[in-house]
């Protein structure tokens, strides 16, 4: 076989997208006791129950959390009453973001923020702005997914992003 390596090699390819990824704002939670929060809907918002994104703020914009849900009213009331233990750096990821919230809303005494995001669109070949799916099982999924990653990957000079496991009581020692 006399085939040349150097026509065989793959070709590199690069694609250009552009996102449009506009934000909503959504509410913000409140301490509503001790160990609880509660989401305060914003003027005109109704609870969304449609797949999405969504973004946790604090008033002083000093951290960021980014997610994505099938349901996003059902996933943001997960962290109401999430069950946040003090003591246990084992806890799950909706555990450890409430015990984010709460000591962030102690901190800075006012509430953290929440955004969503349901639509974006892309640019196609010809110019023409699309929908991009994030409501199907499987590229709704992965779309959410490549929207939570820019915004975590734009916004890492800006916040210190609660997404990344070096956070975690739990990995302290691995990072």
């Amino acid at each position: 076989m006399s085939e040349d390596p150097e026509k065989s090699k793959s070709e590199a390819t690069s694609y250009t997208a552009e996102l449009e990824i506009t934000w909503e704002y959504y509410g913000r939670f409140v301490r509503k006791s001790e160990h609880t929060l509660k989401i305060e809907l914003g003027n005109e918002v109704r609870a969304i129950t449609e797949p999405g994104i969504y973004k946790l703020l604090p008033k002083d914009r000093s951290e960021l959390y980014v997610g994505e849900a099938k349901n996003l009213s059902k996933r943001l009331s997960n962290y109401q009453n999430a069950g946040f233990e003090l003591h246990n750096p084992n806890v799950f990821t909706n555990r450890r973001i409430q015990g984010w919230m709460l000591n962030l809303i102690d901190k800075t005494k006012a509430p953290i923020e929440i955004f969503v995001l349901t639509e974006s669109t892309h640019l196609s070949k010809d110019g023409e702005k699309l929908n991009l799916d994030l409501k199907s099982e499987i590229n709704g999924k992965y779309n959410r997914e490549l929207i939570e990653h820019i915004e975590i990957a734009n916004s890492a000079n800006k916040f210190r992003i609660q997404n990344d496991p070096c956070n975690w009581k739990k990995n302290q020692d691995k990072c």
